[in-house]
């Protein structure tokens, strides 16, 4: 007896796969960078101890800080940020002294320009970030007070530029 058979099976497959953008919702001291490019009043000058002076007011002696806080909640990506303070509209007699990382426990001495840089870096690639990666960077100032750096009194107001740049991390293998 001699058996022989013969099959020819086809399937045929068709697929749509969705690709789902990454998230991208970086606060910065509480307000949206995606709502607009330029942030305004959102730092407010601490003075450190007990002040004296009217709240708002700074005079010479004093030391205080401001905090930039950058809170990457509901982002599907890792971050890298520069901050950049520009002190050219202020008087050499108020100073940027060094900034603080406080989920870090890190302080550095600015060097001869006033630059941070850092990253937030996704903890499980399986979830976004959340606000326990928030960083908080604390900027130290000082106002000198000696004979050499004399301010003119009244109302002289002076406007500090803070530039909070982010991006997506991409590392090249």
């Amino acid at each position: 007896l001699f058996y022989s058979s013969f099959a020819k099976y086809v399937a045929i497959t068709e697929n749509s796969p969705t690709i789902e953008v990454a998230s991208w919702k970086i606060q910065v001291n509480g307000n949206s960078i995606l709502d607009d490019e330029t942030l305004i009043n959102i730092i407010t000058l601490q003075p450190n101890g007990e002040s004296k002076t009217t709240d708002g007011k700074l005079a010479p002696g004093q030391t205080g800080y401001f905090d930039i806080i950058i809170n990457p909640e509901g982002t599907d990506v890792a971050i890298e940020y520069t901050i950049t303070i520009d002190n050219t509209n202020l008087p050499e007699a108020i100073a940027f002294t060094n900034y603080e990382i406080l989920e870090e426990n890190i302080s550095e001495d600015f060097g001869t320009d006033y630059t941070i840089v850092g990253e937030i870096n996704l903890t499980d690639n399986t979830k976004q970030l959340t606000a326990s990666e928030m960083k908080t960077i604390r900027v130290n100032w000082e106002w000198q007070d000696n004979d050499s750096n004399i301010i003119p009194i009244g109302t002289e107001t002076y406007e500090i530029l803070v530039m909070v740049s982010t991006q997506q991390k991409i590392d090249i293998n």
